[in-house]
């Protein structure tokens, strides 16, 4: 393709990502991702002359079929840090910020706790976490070697790789010793579930879906925690569980269970402590 300006081939880009919300601006993402280059300098830039555009469109028609924008750009944003993220790794989402306030609002930053991220993906959680206690003792585990090499390249982007262990096991199989807190935002969206095509297409459904109820791998987790004598579990479910979540409960003796809601106003997560 013949040499382009910015303003010509965000015109182009425009179109082809007419279904996509907000096309403009996904158009001038890419690009700025595509030129190592901000917004700021497309906008001051229109008519900067631009090589090879065809390597960009290409990425252009990725978006337009719907492949996620940070899995595009190799980015995500989450608690205000840029995360790497692949096609082994679930893209975060805001809700899970929720999570990372719900326990730094009960457990002291200065606390000498041992916590366990329990299907740590790329590692967020587990990041904010050490990033957040000063103490504690951090352990990210993920059935998946995939996942787990990625949090670990995002442990040393953000210079926490010396304050987190990463263990490859399923649940809490290859974890011994005294756990006192539970962190987990495992599989738990029902296996018949209909997703959009963004997601069940291109995001890994090991992460995804947790079994024919959605609920099974929650009620492991649960198990664990009353089995493992821990203080606290913190845990994300899907908005239709809060019954079954409760009903799992009423299973053991506890002290409390606490459940939350996501930035819709849907229920989201919830918080035992025993």
């Amino acid at each position: 393709m013949k040499k382009l300006s910015v303003k010509q081939v965000i015109d182009i880009a425009k179109i082809k990502l007419k279904d996509i919300e907000n096309p403009i601006k996904e158009a001038e993402l890419i690009l700025a991702f595509y030129l190592k280059k901000t917004r700021i300098f497309l906008h001051t830039n229109a008519e900067f002359i631009i090589k090879d555009t065809d390597k960009y469109l290409d990425l252009v028609n990725e978006r337009a079929k719907h492949k996620p924008l940070e899995y595009i750009t190799s980015s995500a944003c989450f608690y205000g840090y840029d995360f790497y993220v692949n096609k082994d790794v679930l893209i975060p989402r805001a809700e899970t910020e929720i999570l990372i306030d719900k326990i730094k609002s009960k457990i002291d930053k200065n606390t000498k706790a041992n916590i366990v991220d329990i299907g740590c993906g790329s590692g967020i959680i587990s990041i904010i976490l050490a990033k957040y206690f000063n103490n504690a003792k951090i352990t990210a585990i993920d059935i998946s070697k995939a996942s787990l090499k990625v949090a670990k390249k995002n442990a040393s982007l953000l210079n926490v790789e010396d304050k987190i262990n990463f263990i490859e096991s399923n649940l809490l199989e290859q974890i011994d010793g005294e756990i006192d807190i539970i962190v987990s935002n495992p599989p738990y969206i029902k296996n018949s579930e209909k997703l959009d095509s963004n997601v069940k297409d291109y995001e890994p459904h090991l992460a995804l879906f947790g079994g024919d109820y959605g609920y099974e791998i929650l009620e492991k987790i649960i198990q664990e925690f009353f089995k493992r004598k821990c203080a606290y579990l913190f845990c994300e479910m899907a908005c239709y569980q809060r019954e079954d979540i409760q009903k799992i409960v009423n299973k053991y003796p506890y002290k409390a269970i606490e459940f939350y809601k996501d930035l819709s106003g849907l229920d989201r997560g919830f918080i035992i402590s025993s």
